[in-house]
């Protein structure tokens, strides 16, 4: 029996050697470089490292020290989020989520939403899933929102009758498109457009952001459709143009904007000799030009109060031998070049020639794909508030005043036959013929027959002369003025009336 020390010397000394090619070994293994920098070959410094292992130093607040990537590689997962701050930018675990309650109602459950009707009703809202109905409040949606797409019913339908012909619309859309297109996976018309949309285009998912200075042009720029009526009755032909603003979306020589535009100053003696102008929005007055509070439409154009026209304005005015005439600011031109700009074909052609041919076909689909192609454009293009809301706004000033250019070329022939015009539609007084057809932009004849048109207004040319109400005065009087003023009174109500009657009391 060795004594007492000796034996821990021996066995100490003895077992160094194994900690080092163990500690050797793991390291090895493990690949781990903080280790190995710990690791010494002196004596005893193994016990150390292990104790290392098994209870790490925290880690120190702020950044990490720079490393070379060439002497310390460190890979970083795939799915890692990347920070960036003064420093160079360092990796980021992404944090974990804590699991929802409901497996029903969680993140994760997106794609197997089911569709929940809701109505407006007094005091609340009334909510339809397929199985129940129940009654809640606005608030409500938030907690709901993980688990439905919202429809709303209107007026016409209950909950439940709007429940029935969506699932009888979304299976018969379903069946169209291979199950590409079906609402019960996306919810109301618009964004089930606008889920296609996004599927099929070659446009990016948004636009690049518009500014303060951008945004206003575009808001000045956007006018409504082409209105216009004078008095008429007699014979008339009613024509519409078929999915007018479909077909200014992807016609091959359409393009439209995605990126900024650049902020120009245009001589404005070069626009007289202008028959084409590049693409853009410009501050301009056109001949004719009416009082902000008259009518603002012809014919063949419409009139901004605001003078911030498309290029489109200007060359339909050119053509209606209106002249154009630049104001003299700066800047008074924003020009998109091409760069910035995608063609029609490329962001629409795909989603509208999916849906189109599905509407010529009629019946229930065809109804649906009639819907879906009449609301994207007010989801790419979508305001509240003064705020863009929609994807892709920079188009809508420019598809607008396309469109009006369409429905003005259409009806110029026709002179001043045309009684009325409204958006795609128009009515053409006496006997006419007129080319029609079932594709995009080709006219479809509508009815024939005795017409009246009530809903026009003239230009008042009269003076009126607003009269100014009479101003009233407050007059205070002491007491013993107004007792004198009705004894008076009452002295001439006697001498009057005698006693009879009393005009005073």
């Amino acid at each position: 029996i060795d004594p007492p020390g000796r034996s821990d010397a021996k066995h100490s000394e003895a077992s160094i050697p194994t900690w080092k090619v163990l500690m050797r070994n793991i390291v090895k293994h493990l690949s781990l470089p903080g280790i190995r920098s710990v690791l010494s070959p002196k004596e005893g410094q193994c016990l150390s490292a292990l104790r290392l292992m098994q209870n790490p130093v925290p880690a120190p607040v702020g950044n990490p020290p720079i490393q070379n990537p060439a002497e310390n590689p460190a890979p970083a997962p795939d799915d890692d989020l990347i920070s960036f701050n003064e420093n160079p930018p360092t990796h980021q675990p992404r944090e974990a989520t804590a699991p929802a309650l409901d497996p029903e109602v969680g993140p994760s459950t997106k794609r197997n939403k089911t569709i929940l009707i809701h109505k407006n009703i007094a005091n609340g809202i009334e909510f339809y899933n397929g199985k129940r109905k129940w009654y809640g409040v606005k608030e409500d949606f938030h907690a709901l929102y993980n688990k439905y797409h919202f429809i709303k019913a209107d007026n016409t339908e209950t909950v439940i009758e709007t429940y029935k012909r969506i699932i009888e619309e979304s299976e018969a859309i379903a069946e169209k498109t291979n199950r590409q297109v079906d609402m019960r996976k996306s919810g109301s018309y618009t964004l089930t457009s606008l889920k296609l949309f996004r599927e099929t285009t070659l446009a990016p998912k948004r636009s690049e952001k518009i500014d303060e200075k951008e945004n206003a042009w575009l808001n000045l720029a956007s006018t409504g459709a082409l209105v216009f009526a004078e008095k008429y009755e007699g014979e008339a032909n009613q024509y519409d143009v078929n999915s007018m603003y479909i077909y200014e979306m992807l016609k091959k020589e359409a393009s439209w904007p995605i990126a900024p535009g650049k902020f120009h100053t245009i001589d404005v003696s070069l626009v007289e000799k202008w028959t084409k102008f590049p693409y853009g929005i410009y501050k301009a007055t056109i001949e004719g030009n009416p009082p902000k509070k008259s009518l603002q439409c012809t014919r063949y154009l419409r009139y901004n109060p605001h003078g911030i026209y498309t290029h489109y304005d200007l060359e339909c005015a050119k053509k209606n031998g209106l002249k154009v005439y630049l104001m003299n600011d700066s800047p008074n031109a924003i020009i998109y070049e091409i760069s910035t700009r995608i063609t029609g074909s490329d962001m629409f052609g795909k989603w509208g020639n999916i849906l189109y041919n599905i509407k010529k076909e009629g019946g229930t689909a065809g109804k649906v794909s009639k819907a879906l192609l009449v609301s994207l454009w007010g989801a790419l293009c979508e305001q509240r508030n003064g705020q863009n809301y929609g994807v892709h706004p920079r188009i809508k000033p420019f598809l607008l005043a396309s469109a009006r250019k369409r429905i003005s070329e259409i009806v110029k022939p026709l002179r001043n036959r045309v009684k009325r015009i409204h958006t795609d539609g128009f009515i053409v007084a006496g006997q006419v013929n007129l080319k029609t057809g079932i594709e995009m932009g080709e006219l479809k004849f509508e009815k024939r027959g005795v017409c009246v048109v009530k809903n026009y207004k003239e230009r008042n040319t009269k003076l009126t002369v607003k009269s100014k109400a009479p101003k009233r005065y407050d007059i205070n009087l002491p007491n013993e003025i107004i007792i004198e003023i009705f004894q008076h009174l009452r002295t001439q109500n006697d001498s009057l009336c005698g006693n009879n009657e009393l005009l005073f009391p």
